[in-house]
């Protein structure tokens, strides 16, 4: 069982298809809209919102909407030198 999921909604999708997630136990979801990435944890009443990762705890989720955003049109080098 991953420990981690990642759904990306470029034309459809929204918060509500994390049920599926919660069928199958996954405790992190990240989802991607609207050029937005939010991070959300399983927990007794259903998946919260969270501004950093459970599993990456030094990761916000702002801060990878940041450089998601800004890696958009740009080569690989140019993706490469945004990390180094």
């Amino acid at each position: 069982m991953p420990d981690l999921a990642v759904e990306i909604n470029l034309t459809s999708g929204s918060i509500d298809d994390l049920t599926k997630y919660q069928y199958l136990k996954i405790p992190e979801v990240w989802l991607w809209e609207n050029n937005k990435i939010r991070f959300f944890v399983y927990g007794d009443s259903g998946y919260l919102e969270l501004k950093t990762s459970n599993s990456l705890p030094n990761l916000n989720s702002d801060r990878v909407t940041t450089i998601v955003n800004s890696c958009f049109g740009k080569s690989v080098l140019e993706v490469e030198n945004y990390f180094r």
